[in-house]
């Protein structure tokens, strides 16, 4: 191997190292935003679930994640058929 080849390997070598180094740290910082957002959902799980609408009143925010609670009955006036969508694949 002339040494022109070998400078270009190596050069590669540091390359494709440098970019798997990278890519390991963003995973790293990946996981570690993982964690923060499931530890804010379970949180939100773990307080009790609102009932509505009496727990809302205009600007009550409801966490993301939080259980609520309706109650109610169906009315199938106001259905809407959706014609040519896909759901689950079928």
């Amino acid at each position: 191997m002339s040494p022109a080849r070998r400078v270009l390997f190596i050069g590669a070598v540091l390359c494709v190292a440098g970019a798997a180094i990278t890519l390991g740290r963003w995973q790293l910082r990946r996981l570690a935003a993982r964690r923060a957002s499931n530890a804010v959902l379970l949180a939100a799980r773990a307080r009790p679930p609102l009932e509505l609408p009496a727990d809302l009143r205009a600007g009550t925010p409801i966490d993301s994640g939080r259980r609520v609670v309706a109650h109610g009955r169906f009315d199938p006036r106001d259905q809407l058929i959706l014609r040519g969508r896909a759901q689950d694949e079928a």
